[in-house]
């Protein structure tokens, strides 16, 4: 079983196609078409704690720029490799299905005008990130790894009332592309990560910006990761998401269109244990 624990400096349904990776991969793969010398993982379990920094920019007819400084977030993550349960030296038993939320809580200030006096107050905000999926975990060589994966991925930043500023949602299929590099030394790797989120839902809060929107989403990640041969394994690394939004008002009106971009970056270290 895989244990880990991360620290970051910086929801929630997941479509059945994940399952139907896993399970439709795992029956046409053949038994025993490639046996690796060290044997796969069965399960990991992942705790991370994370600082997160997020920026965003509305340009348009209204406009709005805010820069939210580093805060703390929790994060837990279990992968389960189902074929690895029973047959850990199957080619299939690369196929996991992956579990992780991440939890935030801070404070936005929000500045208010009054007769030509200007106050700044808080506004409690959290910050949810859920991801649930499939990948399948190629072992290319003895040095390198390449994971293609797809999942469903939902973030949230949900704000109490104010007038200034207004919930953030995002949520939609996330196809990604991960590598693990061993560059020589025993059990230490370098963690190069993309992911592609085409079509990205942002719900009920295109308004009051518009009547329609249409939303790309992208994620980098890069680190380094250590594993003892007790399956310890620990991960210091950066993460950036990147979402870019337009809204649409209603074409019966003169209203011009509004852009938006929200970036969240996430600096990362995690401990864990594999099974």
């Amino acid at each position: 079983m895989t244990f880990s624990v991360a620290f970051r400096l910086s929801s929630r349904r997941c479509p059945a196609a994940a399952l139907v990776f896993v399970t439709t991969a795992a029956a046409l793969l053949p038994a025993g078409a490639a046996a690796d010398e060290q044997p796969r993982d069965r399960v990991r379990a992942e705790l991370a704690l994370d600082a997160t920094g997020r920026t965003f920019e509305l340009r348009g007819p209204s406009e709005v720029l805010f820069d939210a400084p580093f805060y703390p977030g929790l994060s837990v993550g279990l992968v389960v490799f189902p074929v690895a349960l029973f047959a850990r030296d199957h080619v299939a038993s690369g196929l996991g299905v992956e579990l992780r939320t991440t939890k935030h809580t801070l404070n936005t200030v929000a500045a208010v005008e009054v007769e030509d006096e200007t106050y700044d107050f808080d506004v409690p905000t959290r910050h949810d990130i859920t991801h649930f999926g499939a990948r399948y975990e190629w072992r290319v060589s003895d040095a390198l790894t390449l994971t293609p994966s797809v999942g469903w991925r939902a973030e949230e930043v949900g704000l109490a009332y104010n007038s200034l500023y207004r919930n953030s949602f995002y949520r939609g299929v996330d196809v990604g592309l991960a590598g693990a590099w061993a560059p020589g030394p025993t059990g230490l790797t370098v963690d190069l990560g993309l992911g592609v989120r085409p079509s990205v839902d942002i719900g009920s809060t295109v308004e009051p910006y518009g009547d329609s929107a249409s939303s790309f989403g992208l994620g980098v990640k890069a680190g380094l990761g250590y594993r003892s041969a007790l399956g310890l394994y620990g991960k210091l690394g950066f993460e950036l998401s990147r979402y870019s939004t337009t809204y649409r008002p209603d074409r019966n009106t003169d209203r011009e269109d509004s852009e938006s971009t929200d970036r969240f970056q996430s600096f990362v270290f995690t401990l864990g244990y594999a099974y």
